[in-house]
């Protein structure tokens, strides 16, 4: 079954100031979803918040919320939590 927004059961948290800009995540995206460490391929991506050493991380469309950016992020600057089920 493909997952799409409705049925991803997670959501990635980006907690504040905790990216490095290191791109671990990018590698280890690449690598689980494709097969190869490329940036290109990564399903997120990161750029400079500011002038200072502030990042900002962003998931693409075609993120699918596994979370091993979360896993293998060195600074825990990426948490994957589960996704509450919506109350009809």
């Amino acid at each position: 079954m493909e997952e799409t927004a409705k049925t991803k059961p997670f959501i990635m948290f980006i907690p504040s100031d905790k990216c490095s800009g290191c791109l671990t995540c990018l590698l280890a995206c690449s690598f689980f979803t494709e097969g190869v460490f490329s940036l290109a391929k990564a399903k997120l991506r990161i750029s400079r918040y500011d002038e200072g050493s502030r990042f900002m991380i962003t998931f693409l469309p075609a993120c699918i919320d596994c979370g091993i950016c979360a896993e293998y992020c060195p600074w825990d600057a990426i948490e994957k939590t589960r996704k509450m089920k919506e109350v009809k």
